[in-house]
């Protein structure tokens, strides 16, 4: 499934990349454990592709909604991270 949300971050339409970020959001807040894993992911996926304006767009939004979940999960995610 995730993989299919992370697609729909590539879209041309800006509503479908948000709304996937906004569902990667609601998966973090519901499995805490998966919000580091999904930030590196999708880091890693924003600087393969940061010539390409829509990955950019879609990565970005994101790892904002990732990172506003961040504050519902119980134990956070670790500093190390912020590099």
């Amino acid at each position: 499934m995730l993989d299919t949300v992370i697609s729909v971050l590539l879209h041309p339409s800006a509503s479908a990349r948000l709304a996937a970020a906004w569902c990667l959001r609601c998966v973090a807040v519901g499995m805490p454990a998966q919000v580091a894993v999904l930030l590196d992911r999708c880091a890693e996926r924003l600087n393969a592709l940061k010539s390409c304006p829509e990955a950019v767009a879609g990565y970005s939004a994101a790892i904002a909604a990732l990172l506003g979940a961040v504050q519902l999960c119980p134990l956070g995610i670790s500093h190390s991270k912020g590099k």
